[in-house]
């Protein structure tokens, strides 16, 4: 019994080590390179902002609108600085409802999108544009295995 607490000590104190580590590297490197010691198979996240949009769409529209979405507001920001990348859900507990996340690398970046620009855009949804119905941001810190991870975005 003794040894099994002192384990589970053991690996409590090697994850905050971990996470300790972790977020050393975070605030330290600032340039959006790798992280190094531990966590070097990481990319740094510190700065990066997520939007988090939702829309409420009737499910015998959802793949005309995520089709003519993908299309027009994707296609938009691919074009933008600082876009990172961009996931769409349908939560399995409220299926009319459309969550858009989007990735940025910086606020001030995605602060640039200007409201004309937006309005642009917006215009080029037609009948399939739809009022956001939930509005929020997220600052990353942390990811592991997802827009943060090595390799091209």
């Amino acid at each position: 019994m003794v040894n099994i607490s002192l384990a589970k000590t053991s690996r409590m104190m090697r994850r905050r080590a971990i996470d300790h580590q972790y977020l050393s590297n975070s605030l330290c490197n600032h340039d959006g390179g790798l992280g190094v010691g531990v966590f070097a198979h990481m990319r740094d996240c510190f700065g990066m902002v997520i939007e988090e949009l939702h829309f409420i769409v009737a499910a015998a529209d959802q793949a005309d609108f995520l089709r003519i979405e993908h299309e027009v507001w994707t296609g938009f920001l691919q074009t933008c600085d600082g876009f990172v990348a961009k996931e769409t859900w349908i939560p399995t507990d409220d299926p009319e409802r459309i969550v858009v996340m989007i990735w940025w690398n910086s606020m001030d970046e995605w602060k640039s999108i200007t409201e004309a620009m937006c309005d642009a855009v917006d215009s080029r949804m037609e009948e399939w544009l739809r009022p956001v119905a939930f509005f929020r941001a997220h600052d990353v810190v942390r990811s592991v295995g997802g827009v943060c991870a090595p390799g091209p975005n």
